[in-house]
C-alpha cells in the first residue's frame, strides 16, 4: 500500500517542478519582450536615416561644401542659415543619441550596423573638422562625442568584414567634400 507521506512528497515535487517551469518561462518571455522593445526603439531611431524625408536631409548634408571653417560659418551658421542648422542638428543629435545608446547596449547593434553604418561614419568624416572647430571655439570638448565613438565602432567593425571599405569610403568622402 502507498503511504500518505509518499503521495505528499510526490505532490510537492510536481508542484516545485511547475514553479521552476513557470519561472523559466517568465525569464524567457521577459528576454523576448526586451528584445522586441530594443528592436522597436532601434527602428524608431533609424527613421531619420530610412524615411524618404530623412534620406533627402542626409543627401542635403552630403551636398554641403565649404573651403574653411570661416567659409562654413558664412554659409551654414545658424544665424545665416537656420533651416540648414536645424536639419543638420537633427541628424547630428540623432547620431549622438545612437552612439550613447550603442555604448549602453540599449539598441540593437546589428540593426544599426546593417541599416545606418555608412551614413553615420561618412557624415562623421565629412563634418569632423567642423565639429572639432566648434569644440575649440564655442562648444564643450565632448560635444557629439557619442557620435564620434559610434562612427569609430562601426568603421572598425566594417573593416573586419571588408578590407576594401577604407578605399571605398575614401572615394565616397572625396566626392562629398569640397
Amino acid at each position: 500500500m502507498v503511504d500518505l507521506s509518499e503521495i505528499q512528497a510526490a505532490y510537492y515535487m510536481v508542484a516545485a517542478t511547475g514553479v521552476i517551469i513557470a519561472a523559466v518561462f517568465y525569464v524567457l518571455n521577459m528576454r523576448e519582450t526586451m528584445r522586441n522593445r530594443r528592436a522597436g526603439l532601434t527602428q524608431s531611431m533609424l527613421e531619420i536615416f530610412s524615411s524618404f524625408e530623412g534620406f533627402k536631409r542626409i543627401l542635403k548634408l552630403y551636398d554641403m561644401k565649404w573651403e574653411s571653417f570661416d567659409d562654413y560659418m558664412k554659409k551654414y551658421d545658424s544665424t545665416v542659415n537656420p533651416d540648414n542648422a536645424a536639419m543638420r542638428h537633427e541628424i547630428w543629435d540623432a547620431c549622438d543619441v545612437l552612439g550613447h545608446m550603442w555604448r549602453e547596449g540599449i539598441i540593437d547593434k546589428n540593426m544599426i550596423y546593417d541599416r545606418a553604418r555608412a551614413h553615420i561614419t561618412m557624415l562623421w568624416i565629412k563634418f569632423k573638422p567642423i565639429i572639432e572647430e566648434y569644440r575649440k571655439s564655442e562648444l564643450p570638448k565632448d560635444t557629439w562625442s557619442n557620435w564620434e565613438y559610434l562612427a569609430k565602432e562601426l568603421d572598425a567593425t566594417t573593416m573586419r568584414y571588408d578590407e576594401t571599405w577604407s578605399s571605398k569610403q575614401s572615394r565616397s568622402i572625396i566626392r562629398y567634400q569640397k
